[in-house]
């Protein structure tokens, strides 16, 4: 199987968000991979647009979640570390990318991307809503017809800059203390280096 690389730099800031958070949730659960399921759960969560969207499609957003969250609880873990992305998520990111073609891929593009699941946790979430391959479509504009929060969260709404926010300064801390700020932060530096590759 070839190598697929997912192109970050051409997500729109919601759709950046929610692919973030789904890391986010997968790493919170101390589960081994980021799967589909995780960015179901998460934009139903997060996104009011997304919940906007599943209701026009005849799906009640909060049973949706309620069973994205069933299927969750699922999920193997893993003892300590990062989820990796997984193939069938490596996968739904791709059909997004392809779908948006030359534009910016936005949560449109990955909720139909989603919608074509048909194997895995969010298959199975999604095909007991009858939810299936182009029933979004006809109701993306739904995603705009409710205030969305998505957008300020992702572009640094909290003020100052990213790395002030998300970074501690190791080499201060260690001036005041006497610690060495590198031994044991093999988790941290790892996670670091992810985010500095993106």
């Amino acid at each position: 199987m070839a190598e697929q690389t997912i192109h970050l730099e051409r997500y729109a800031p919601d759709a950046k968000a929610l692919v973030a958070g789904a890391q986010t949730l997968a790493d919170e659960r101390r589960h081994v991979q980021v799967e589909p399921i995780h960015l179901l759960a998460r934009a139903l969560d997060r996104d009011r647009g997304v919940a906007a969207v599943f209701k026009k499609a005849g799906a009640d957003p909060s049973d949706v979640a309620a069973e994205a969250e069933a299927q969750l609880s699922k999920l193997p873990k893993a003892g300590a570390g990062l989820a990796y992305l997984s193939t069938s998520m490596l996968a739904l990111l791709g059909r997004a990318e392809k779908e948006a073609e030359s534009e910016t891929v936005g949560v449109d593009h990955l909720l139909n991307a989603l919608s074509q699941e048909i194997r895995g946790p969010a298959a199975v979430v999604l095909q007991a809503f009858a939810v299936g391959p182009g029933s979004f479509r006809p109701h993306m504009a739904a995603l705009n017809s409710v205030p969305r929060e998505v957008a300020a969260a992702a572009s640094g709404g909290g003020g100052g800059d990213a790395a002030s926010r998300f970074l501690h300064d190791w080499t201060a801390r260690a001036r005041e203390s006497g610690f060495d700020p590198v031994i044991g932060r093999d988790t941290e530096v790892r996670r670091l280096l992810q985010i500095l590759e993106r």
